[in-house]
């Protein structure tokens, strides 16, 4: 799922920024927005509804999961970067290892095990989808990815979180 690695780019933003002008940090974010806006429209909306499903964030995983096991290891984690990395913005190793950690222990919630799972998309999913219909907006994952990149960039734990319930 790309929007899995946009926090280590913006982790990044927020680290290299840290104590410069207004100025400087509002055009570096607004240059962030169009760059998440851009990956939003032509990676993570497959179909161009406007909208990520699970379903677009499972074919995504699976084109990515090298060896085809259901579970990402740290390098096929970074190996699905490429792309994320054409923007301004580059991802230390150790940020795209924090990044790789908060996913792989589930927000927190379980024990390192060095593979991010399949079955855990769900999880992440509704984390990012907060009004719960189902669908990520352009908004929701703006949103997230900036709360996470901002938390990660301070050197902060993420905190367990549980996701919202799915409307029904």
């Amino acid at each position: 799922m790309k929007f899995l690695l946009i926090p280590a780019i913006l982790g990044l933003a927020f680290a290299q920024h840290h104590g410069h002008n207004e100025q400087h940090v509002a055009h570096n974010q607004h240059a962030i927005l169009n760059q998440l806006k851009h990956i939003f429209q032509h990676s993570i909306d497959l179909d161009n509804d406007g909208f990520s499903t699970l379903a677009e964030e499972s074919t995504y995983f699976q084109t990515h999961d090298m060896n085809h096991d259901s579970c990402w290891t740290f390098h096929e984690f970074t190996a699905s970067r490429s792309q994320l990395s054409h923007g301004p913005l580059h991802p230390t190793e150790a940020q795209l290892k924090a990044t790789f950690d908060y996913y792989d222990s589930k927000a927190g919630t379980t024990a390192l095990d060095n593979c991010f799972r399949e079955d855990d998309l769900p999880y992440f999913f509704n984390l990012v989808d907060t009004d719960g219909d189902g669908r990520i907006s352009l908004q929701e994952y703006d949103t997230y990815m900036f709360k996470v990149a901002q938390t990660l960039a301070e050197g902060l734990p993420m905190d367990p979180v549980t996701p919202p319930m799915p409307s029904t």
